[in-house]
């Protein structure tokens, strides 16, 4: 096998910044689908007769470089180190890899991949070189797919064009970047791995950006991705997160090592800690359907409040209810009202993230003993001594007169018992409904956090209006509700004007629910299934049977 060449004369170099991007090769781009477009009748001459066809035409591009095409062994050449690794790969199910590979296992690799020696990419890249083979005597630096499709097809060689001066000022980034950024299935997290490079070499992201001939925005959005766990990137890979999303962690929860481009530098960054963080975002995202923002916020308000939890010296559990039963939310005090730690607790609110108070339970007081085993248990007092017996009996009225009065007593005591019993019905009730209450407007302050679409948000509007839901949006009651919820939105947008109405939409549709005292109505229903829906909100025993009774109307 013939791997001589001849070396081009170096051209000046340009000034450090200054160079766009390497093109004198950027005809052996791409694959072998995009070939015929890649010579143009203006760079093609008559080639000699026994270098014709395909190979012919691509040795006259490599002759006009004073190079020429040569045929290595694909065992022999070693992908760059820096290029998506995934190029490097079968892509089974891709239709433009079934159609290269069909291509190459017929007829060979046709359009010449583009190499650099060993030596040289070692001289210029030491540590990347380190990553590298030690049977490979080249470096790949694009004909990616191609080599892997010939590899796949069981091809010895392929034919290749090789220059050791596609180092000189990075050259091989730039040569890269002319095949990768051309591609319509280069993903968002490989030109981050791209543009990172570029950073590591001591561009700044404006250089990067003039350097590549992008916008510096978009350089700036790629290269926050590079600041996601791994569980988020595969994620966004997979298609689960998007990466408009995922971008919102980068920015709020970064993660890994401080990169040289952070304007910002989070001391927790490098931390399991910041790990688990997005990966708990990453859950509220994709089993709550919440935006990737909002799942960032809740997250770091959980951090918050836990350190807040830690300053007071509360202890935090998990289930209020359980500690102190069905109506804990009768315990809930301010931060005012804590006196002594130890008699309170702390929870994380499950929707906004935030510190809820509760006072522990004051325990019982014992009761006073019974004079008896048997009154306590119910049984009849001991009887009376016989001479009590007697003076009781001389006073003893008629049968008839004393089973009258008897009736009227037992009737008087069952209606004192049914009133009683009435009463306390309407106390559980009541103590019920309050406490359903108190669970919703705690959602409701997440849920505010997750608006729908525009589409949806109109959906809600129309039919609060005419329902007469809305009518509640100018009341007082309202802003209350909207003050105690923290529901503020900056600027005339109409970005923010929806957000507004929004949030005044969900605090109407929870007045409306809170003040009916029958049945659930429509409203209702569709109020409790948004918060379910949005924030993942467990309705209450009691809300269960107005929604049973609404359903059976």
């Amino acid at each position: 096998m013939t791997d001589t060449f001849t070396r081009s004369a170096r051209r000046p170099a340009k000034a450090a910044g200054k160079r766009k991007t390497a093109n004198r090769f950027a005809k052996l781009a791409g694959g072998d689908a995009d070939a015929e477009a890649n010579l143009s009748p203006a760079t093609a001459v008559e080639p000699a007769p026994e270098s014709t066809g395909l190979i012919g035409g691509m040795a006259v591009v490599a002759a006009d470089e004073a190079h020429r095409v040569v045929n290595l062994a694909v065992s022999e050449i070693a992908p760059h180190p820096f290029n998506d690794e995934a190029r490097s790969q079968p892509q089974p199910g891709d239709a433009k890899w079934e159609e290269l590979l069909n291509g190459v296992r017929t007829n060979g690799v046709r359009l010449p991949v583009l190499v650099v020696p060993r030596d040289s990419f070692a001289a210029a890249r030491p540590a990347a070189a380190q990553s590298i083979s030690a049977e490979a005597k080249y470096v790949l630096v694009y004909g990616h797919r191609r080599r892997a499709a010939a590899l796949e097809a069981g091809r010895d060689t392929v034919p290749a064009v090789v220059d050791d001066s596609i180092m000189a000022e990075d050259g091989d980034l730039d040569a890269m970047a002319t095949e990768n950024l051309g591609r319509e299935d280069l993903s968002e997290l490989a030109e981050a791995d791209l543009f990172a490079r570029y950073s590591e070499i001591g561009l700044s992201q404006r250089a990067i950006a003039e350097r590549l001939g992008v916008d510096q925005a978009t350089v700036s959005r790629r290269l926050a991705l590079l600041l996601l766990a791994p569980e988020v990137r595969a994620a966004v890979e997979a298609g689960d997160l998007k990466v408009t999303e995922a971008a919102h962690f980068a920015n709020l929860l970064p993660y890994g090592p401080p990169r040289r481009w952070q304007k910002t530098k989070d001391p927790e960054q490098d931390t399991e800690l910041r790990r688990g963080e997005q990966i708990a975002a990453l859950r509220f995202v994709i089993e709550k359907d919440w935006t990737g923002k909002s799942a960032a916020e809740r997250v770091n308000a959980e951090r918050v409040a836990r350190g807040e939890a830690e300053a007071l010296g509360v202890a935090i559990v998990d289930d209020p209810e359980a500690e102190l039963g069905l109506n804990f939310y009768d315990h809930r005090i301010s931060r005012d009202a804590l006196t002594d730690p130890v008699d309170a607790f702390g929870v994380i609110n499950p929707h906004t993230g935030q510190l809820d108070l509760y006072r522990r339970a004051a325990p019982q007081s014992a009761a006073a003993e019974p004079a008896s085993t048997a009154t306590a248990m119910g049984d009849t007092q001991p009887a009376p001594p016989a001479g009590d017996r007697a003076a009781a009996a001389a006073k003893e009225p008629d049968d008839d007169d004393a089973a009258g009065e008897q009736d009227t007593a037992d009737d008087d005591a069952d209606a004192d018992a049914q009133a009683a019993a009435l009463a306390e019905a309407k106390s559980a009730e009541a103590a019920a409904a309050k406490t359903a209450q108190a669970r919703r407007r705690d959602a409701c302050a997440g849920l505010i956090n997750h608006p729908p679409s525009n589409a949806d948000l109109l959906k809600v509007l129309v039919r609060q209006c005419l329902s007469g839901v809305s009518a509640r949006s100018q009341s007082s009651a309202v802003r209350a509700l909207l003050n105690d919820w923290d529901a503020s939105v900056d600027g005339t947008g109409e970005k923010a004007r929806n957000t507004r109405a929004w949030h005044v939409a969900v605090a109407s549709a929870e007045l409306h629910t809170a003040e009916l005292k029958g049945a659930w109505d429509d409203d209702a229903i569709a109020h409790l299934e948004m918060l379910t829906a949005r924030v993942g909100y467990k309705p209450t025993e009691w809300e269960n049977r107005r929604l049973t009774e609404a359903g059976g109307r």
